[in-house]
């Protein structure tokens, strides 16, 4: 009776028929084939899968035991018996499953690198990194930390290990990186913490554990007759695009991070000020530089040619901001990439001008550093503007004096030299 017998294939704990490999492989017929004890191959279309029935807490469920062939009967009836033991065990097997996999999510989810990719969007958004720093630090986690940490579960990270590691990078020989290191360890265990991942942060009483890394400053210059020559010569430098030549001339007369300039946007400027927004800026505060004559000068040349595009500072043939690795060609090609960086032109106008005697308060705001805790009152992108303003157009006179110091220090020595040779032919 075709109704008898679909009566009884629901109930799979009494029934004794076994299945055989090759049974398994030929069946096509589609329903549940039962192989006993609860388990059965349940053919669907031309998918066969193993399910094991059982009863638990009165009522009839299903456990899913895999896909056929690629568990095998051998294999299924393996599966089956493992899900009967927690059976006499009294636990659900589709639950204990369940638990099983919010397990492993858990795992995956404290695994260093998936901590550490969560926090770099999460810092990297909230602080709005620009483009240049979010290479650095993923290019320290990308060759350094992550090889060697990444696949670990981070609640079973030893502040001993943290130690043996930084210190291996320290041996290489590159300190610094060594200390960088060390400090995103310590942010990512941190936001460990904060997600509830670990109660207490690994890295965070790590002091002391490497040397210490005398800080060097930019290579730069102070010889006031030195940087008249060298604003000589990069006034003369032969280059194909005028807004290289125009970054060469402003950069030490402005003294702003390089990149800052190199980034300058057209609609940044208005007149003699120049307006930096927050989000371009390193310490993220907006930020006013008061032009010069000099700069203006300099800009409204520079406008002939790059006015029609976003950026200033524009190359007309790609359409893009000149790159740094043009700007430190210019150096190279003219012989000063030795002796200066374009960065090392802050050090120059730091130490200068507090040696001529200017305010440091004004000196700090120019530079962009300005603090809470280091300037007076309540530092605003505004304050001191009017004294920043003279205080930049005297040094931009300043490197005007230097310059020309240096043209007739060359113009009387190529005279003491053409007099020299005179005098040698007529003798």
């Amino acid at each position: 009776d075709t109704n008898k017998t679909r009566g009884k294939a629901r109930h799979y704990w009494d029934m004794k028929t076994s299945l055989t490999d090759r049974y398994c492989k030929t069946v096509t017929e589609e329903g549940k084939h039962t192989d006993g004890g609860g388990l059965y191959l349940h053919v669907i279309g031309e998918r066969k899968y193993w399910r094991l029935a059982y009863r638990f807490g009165g009522k009839q469920k299903t456990a899913s035991l895999g896909v056929y062939p690629a568990v095998s009967l051998k294999e299924a009836r393996a599966l089956a018996a493992e899900k009967k033991a927690l059976l006499a065990q009294g636990i659900d097997p589709n639950a204990a499953r369940q638990e099983a996999k919010e397990e492993a999510r858990i795992d995956a989810s404290a695994a260093f690198a998936t901590v550490a990719a969560q926090w770099f969007e999460n810092v990297a958004k909230a602080r709005a990194w620009g483009d240049k720093h979010r290479l650095k630090v993923r290019r320290q986690l990308d060759r350094h930390i992550l090889p060697a940490l990444g696949d670990m579960d981070i609640r079973e990270l030893h502040p001993q290990q943290i130690v043996a590691f930084v210190q291996g990078i320290e041996l290489t020989g590159i300190p610094t990186t060594a200390h960088d290191c060390l400090d995103l360890i310590r942010r990512i265990c941190a936001h460990a913490v904060q997600m509830g991942i670990r109660e207490t942060s690994p890295a965070a009483h790590l002091k002391d554990v490497l040397g210490k890394v005398e800080s060097q400053p930019m290579r730069h210059i102070t010889d006031p007759d030195r940087i008249g020559e060298i604003l000589l010569t990069l006034e003369r430098a032969q280059v194909l695009l005028p807004a290289t030549k125009a970054y060469a001339r402003l950069l030490p007369m402005l003294f702003t991070r390089p990149s800052e300039l190199r980034l300058m946007r057209w609609a940044e400027i208005d007149g003699d000020l120049w307006t930096k927004p927050a989000a371009t800026m390193k310490k993220r505060r907006a930020h006013l530089i008061p032009l010069p004559r000099q700069a203006v000068a300099i800009l409204d040349g520079l406008r002939l040619f790059t006015g029609q595009h976003e950026y200033a500072f524009t190359n007309g043939n790609s359409g893009k901001p000149i790159t740094d690795g043009a700007l430190q060609r210019l150096l190279i090609r003219n012989g000063l990439h030795d002796e200066i960086t374009w960065h090392g032109w802050r050090h120059t106008a730091s130490t200068l001008l507090n040696e001529q005697g200017f305010n440091r308060d004004h000196i700090e705001i120019q530079l962009s550093h300005a603090d809470g805790n280091k300037v007076r009152g309540t530092y605003n992108h505004a304050q001191y503007l009017e004294d920043r303003r003279a205080m930049l157009q005297r040094w931009a006179d300043y490197l005007d004096d230097l310059k020309a110091r240096a043209l007739a220090k060359e113009s009387t020595n190529k005279n003491t030299n053409t007099d020299t040779n005179s005098d040698t032919n007529k003798r």
